[in-house]
């Protein structure tokens, strides 16, 4: 059992899994195509149990301390979406957290096994009014939340998704119904999708994502890949589909995260200290002219500063204005992630 002592203080993005097939792909992922950001000298994501959760430090990945943690099926119970992310949110305090894994398509004739779906929006459907309509026939009203998933999030996928490979797996931004049914049944499907026609797919956990990190006042965001269309063929080559779908979303997921732009934005909790002014100083050499345009500070301040000391008059800068909190993101923005993860300790 780990110290809460030993656990990291700020985690940047937390990956919520459900499946063992999911799990798995990221953990592929990761020793495959990142090994290279680990903590020096090891060779696999380091275990870590605390609380009522099993996490995965899966290192560092773009300059972003990252970890994993499986939730069981659905968004409620003790072990589910809702109350697993919510413990883990409180337990790691990360900045970001995205679901990512497998789910089902609407559209065999448009969409493909494979296709990654990213939500723009959820639409829960659980909660219904069910009555009857003017003839007696039976009359089903949607009455659950319709949130949007963090606009901080979406346009950092929406921009990633500008840098992937035309030839990789098509990625589709939309509304993913939500809720807490396993659905093989076409009738079912169609029936939801006639609630809500704009609809590209549909999964079990977001609710509870959305749930738990809505409170916290963090941002989060689905990104599942199409394993079935929810028709009752759901076992027709389930393993081979889910295990292409569960890999096709880690690598978006993994691909955006490679692009930079997570670090905390909560100044309350953004702290540096004397020797990572001095580090930041002694790195941060001929960026200083990015990194001053980045936070538009004026020609004319620019040309006040001491020549040699650029860096140390842009720190002053930012800290009369309260706006070191920002300073990692600018620096990953203008291609120093090296100076921006020196600066969160990894």
């Amino acid at each position: 059992m780990t110290n809460e002592s030993k656990l990291p203080r700020d985690v940047n993005v937390l990956l919520v899994t459900v499946t063992e097939v999911e799990g798995r792909a990221v953990l592929e992922e990761v020793k495959s195509q990142v090994s290279k950001d680990l903590p020096q000298g090891a060779t696999s994501p380091k275990t870590i149990e605390f609380g009522n959760n099993t996490y995965f430090d899966l290192g560092s990945i773009g300059g972003k301390r990252t970890f994993m943690v499986q939730s069981e099926m659905g968004a409620g119970g003790p072990s589910g979406s809702a109350a697993t992310v919510t413990e883990a949110i409180e337990v790691l305090s990360p900045s970001a957290v995205i679901m990512v894994g497998i789910a089902f398509g609407v559209d065999e004739q448009k969409q493909r096994i494979g296709n990654i779906l990213v939500s723009r929006q959820l639409e829960l459907y659980e909660l219904q009014r069910v009555g009857s309509g003017s003839t007696g026939e039976l009359q089903i009203i949607l009455r659950g939340d319709r949130p949007s998933a963090s606009p901080r999030l979406l346009n950092m996928f929406r921009a990633s998704h500008l840098k992937w490979p035309e030839s990789a797996p098509k990625v589709k931004f939309g509304q993913l119904l939500s809720g807490a049914k396993l659905i093989d049944n076409q009738d079912f499907r169609d029936q939801l999708q006639s609630f809500a026609p704009e609809a590209i797919g549909g999964e079990m956990e977001g609710e509870g994502i959305y749930a738990a990190a809505h409170r916290a006042k963090v941002d989060w965001i689905v990104v599942k890949a199409i394993c079935d269309w929810a028709d009752g063929k759901k076992n027709e080559d389930k393993a081979e589909r889910q295990k292409e779908a569960a890999k096709n979303s880690t690598r978006f997921v993994m691909h955006t995260l490679r692009q930079g732009g997570f670090y905390r934005r909560n100044k309350d909790n953004f702290e540096f200290t004397g020797k990572d002014k001095i580090a930041f100083c002694n790195h941060l050499g001929d960026s200083w002219q990015n990194l001053a345009t980045y936070f538009e500070i004026p020609i004319y301040v620019q040309s006040r500063f001491r020549q040699g000391e650029e860096a140390r008059e842009i720190w002053a800068w930012l800290q009369n204005r309260q706006k070191l909190a920002e300073l990692p993101e600018a620096l990953e923005y203008i291609e120093r992630s090296d100076l921006a993860a020196m600066l969160m300790g990894y």
